[in-house]
């Protein structure tokens, strides 16, 4: 744990931490390393008046802090969606104050942000200390627009895998796949490789699908290419109901058109889980093809049928890579993330 002698002199600033998705799940990891953890929520869902009032609170909050003294870095968890925006003032305040700013960037569409704005975030890049890049693809991208040189690569870190003795009861191949209902997470593509390929499919294995989003479409779907039987939907899970989805699972499966680094790829290898998912952002990274998982191009259909069967014939081959997964899981741990952590806030204060 990150002693309150420096952890009281850090703010952090991000999303809702008790949101759902990535990055409220690595945040609640993180503030478990820090013996006190000093956060601003920056962001809310619902109407347009509750998320200005959160936003608004949010730079008080900042101002006070400021003001005090005490707080020497500012430290900013950002999505592509904020960055441009509720993140930039943040950043341009806190600069005024003459504080430290470290920019954690969690952005799978953080190459298109680079592409349309390019001068402003070389402007904006100006006032930061350091970019934490979650990913060597981040990192690479930040390089390749010369927004800054002042990087450093700190993976994001995985909690440890919650024991379970819950078990699958069937001879069934079963495959999981969790993350947002929407098209970039694939699951549409997933959906449509059982339609294609029901007759080898039927009896042999079932998909359980945990997450939120757009399940109106993803029901329609499932009735309209009749593969019911084949599909098992969990809802938005968390927790321990998470852990059992794992345990019963034979396969983690997400075929993302974009990930920045695909956290729960790694969550799915600390299971013993072999995962087939995509080429993508820094997938690549910690995914590595034919050792912990398979790597299809996003949207190819074929390539994802192929790799779904080639794990539901080779059960030997399947174990082998979820063991090899776990190794790989471990150096996520949050031990080994912690003391990278600590040498960077020590470079500062």
């Amino acid at each position: 744990m990150i002693e309150k002698e420096v952890s009281s002199k850090i703010l952090h600033i991000g999303s809702n931490i008790n949101g759902r998705g990535g990055i409220p799940k690595f945040l609640r990891s993180y503030s478990k390393l820090f013996e006190e953890w000093n956060y601003i929520r920056a962001t809310s869902n619902g109407n347009v008046i509750n998320r200005t009032l959160v936003y608004m609170k949010s730079l008080i909050l900042l101002f006070i802090a400021l003001v005090k003294g005490q707080i020497e870095i500012i430290h900013i968890h950002s999505s592509a969606a904020v960055l441009l925006h509720k993140v930039a003032v943040y950043i341009i305040v806190s600069s005024l104050f003459g504080k430290k700013i470290l920019l954690h960037i969690h952005a799978s569409g953080f190459e298109d942000l680079c592409k349309s704005h390019t001068n402003w975030l070389k402007w904006l890049f100006k006032k930061i200390d350091l970019i934490i890049c979650v990913s060597k693809d981040i990192d690479s991208i930040v390089k390749r627009y010369q927004l800054s040189t002042k990087t450093i690569l700190l993976y994001n870190l995985i909690d440890k895998p919650f024991p379970t003795y819950i078990k699958k009861i069937d001879t069934k191949t079963h495959f999981l796949f969790m993350g947002e209902i929407i098209v970039r997470k694939g699951i549409y593509d997933l959906l449509e490789v059982l339609k294609e390929h029901k007759s080898y499919f039927e009896g042999k294995m079932i998909l359980s699908i945990a997450g939120g989003g757009n399940t109106q479409k993803l029901f329609k779907l499932i009735n309209q290419y009749q593969i019911r039987d084949l599909v098992n939907y969990l809802g938005w899970i968390d927790s321990e109901e998470k852990a059992k989805a794992y345990s019963q699972a034979d396969v983690f499966i997400l075929p993302s058109y974009s990930e920045s680094f695909g956290l729960v790829n790694l969550e799915a290898n600390s299971y013993g889980l072999p995962v087939i998912s995509t080429k993508v952002g820094g997938i690549p990274e910690i995914i590595h093809h034919g050792e912990n998982g398979i790597l299809v191009s996003p949207g190819k259909n074929e390539e994802i049928f192929k790799s779904m069967r080639y794990l539901m014939e080779n059960n030997s081959i399947r174990k082998k890579m979820g063991e090899r997964g776990k190794e790989i899981a471990s150096q996520f741990y949050p031990e080994e993330i912690e003391n990278q952590l600590r040498r960077i806030y020590n470079s500062f204060i």
